[in-house]
């Protein structure tokens, strides 16, 4: 029971990773103030954050969630259940393994190895290969039987080799994105009424740049989690 809040009106991080995800999507030189107002609970009471000083989005955006009546939480795992689904395990595939994935479902039809690289090089003219993954959801009550609910990645089995910006980056994403829009009683999804993917991406991009530091900026490579 000690994850509910009868008065709702805070944002709770479940867990220490949860925790420092969310404070690498703020700017550097708030976190410490941020992090002050986290109680050992893992809560940020509405209003706490109202006397800090920042103009960043992120950081607006936190305060608005954090002053919302509806408790929401953010934690990691190592995936997700909805009602009534199976549950789903996040996983994180880079652009060359994606790309390998698709060799190895051509040559698994029928084609030669030739064949399938050939057919990968005509593919990439039009569309290169990205990564493939699934680290992060937001959940509603109803999906969670409690309180609204971001779940990220915590970069265990087939998320392993998630890089720790992308991570920081997809909590921006489920927290000032889905989260925030569900708490406004917006459409929060991707389907027809909801913000476009490029709305999703500068939240990301935001969040990604603020955990990297100004000083980064100019070679904003993925960085990968310790050993």
């Amino acid at each position: 029971m000690r994850f509910i809040d009868p008065e709702g009106l805070d944002v709770q991080v479940l867990n220490d990773e949860a925790k420092k995800l969310l404070l690498d999507t703020l700017p550097e030189n708030i976190r410490k103030k941020v992090a002050a107002k986290i109680d050992k609970n893992g809560k940020i009471k509405q209003g706490s954050l109202n006397k800090i000083k920042s103009k960043d989005q992120n950081f607006l955006d936190l305060k608005t969630i954090v002053n919302d009546k509806r408790n929401t939480e953010v934690t990691t795992g190592t995936g997700f259940k909805n009602p009534g689904e199976d549950a789903q395990q996040f996983f994180y595939q880079d652009a060359s393994k994606a790309r390998q994935e698709f060799i190895n479902s051509v040559i698994a039809n029928g084609s030669s190895k030739e064949e399938a690289e050939k057919l990968a090089v005509e593919l990439e003219k039009e569309s290169p290969f990205g990564a493939v993954a699934t680290f992060g959801v937001f959940q509603t009550p109803e999906q969670t039987g409690g309180n609204p609910r971001v779940t990220i990645s915590d970069a265990t089995g087939p998320a392993s080799t998630m890089p720790l910006d992308e991570r920081v980056g997809t909590t921006g994403h489920e927290l000032y994105g889905h989260a925030l829009m569900y708490l406004q009683g917006k459409t929060w999804g991707h389907e027809e009424g909801g913000k476009p993917y490029s709305y999703f991406t500068a939240i990301e991009d935001r969040s990604k740049a603020n955990f990297r530091g100004p000083q980064k900026l100019a070679n904003p490579q993925s960085i990968k989690p310790k050993k």
